[in-house]
């Protein structure tokens, strides 16, 4: 009976301190978008690096607590205008990606109004789009190894002097 009760209360105290964060459905990582497409409610972080793929998948717009999505190293050109959907998104990683036409990414993501963190490192953007303006929740701007020259770094300080810019 002793060890029973002891067992027990192991049991508890191993559900109480442990169990919520290793059971935490925000913790986890789906990488893959069937994976995901199975429980899309429990979905916040989505880590789609280099899948090859060379558009957007629209199936990504379905997970609705999505918080990080990480698209880095495929071919995308461009995001749809509907990635405005993700309204609790906190974090984009295009890193890697021959974004096309950064003005109408921004225009894109301009819409992601939970956005802290953006990483655009090695896309080729050589200017920041004043439409990052629309971003009031940014804080880091990851744009490493790009053609940005430093009288746009200086002015992109200025437009963004709470940012972090790396």
């Amino acid at each position: 009976m002793k060890k029973l009760l002891t067992i027990r209360i192991l049991f508890i105290f191993s559900v109480l301190f442990y169990g919520f964060t290793l059971n935490d459905s925000k913790t986890k990582t789906f990488y893959s978008l069937s994976a995901a497409s199975k429980t899309p409610k429990d979905v916040y972080k989505l880590d789609l690096m280099f899948k090859g793929y060379n558009e957007f998948p629209n199936q990504i717009l379905e997970f609705k607590n999505l918080e990080n999505l990480i698209l880095r190293g495929n071919q995308l050109k461009d995001l749809p205008i509907e990635i405005k959907k993700l309204k609790k998104l906190k974090e984009l990683s295009l890193g890697q990606n021959p974004i096309q036409n950064f003005e109408k990414l921004f225009e894109s993501i301009s819409g992601l109004k939970n956005l802290e963190e953006l990483d655009l490192e090695m896309t080729g953007i050589k200017s920041i789009p004043k439409s990052i303006l629309k971003l009031k929740k940014l804080k880091t701007l990851y744009l490493w190894n790009n053609p940005i020259d430093s009288l746009e770094t200086i002015r992109v300080k200025a437009l963004l002097p709470e940012v972090e810019i790396q």
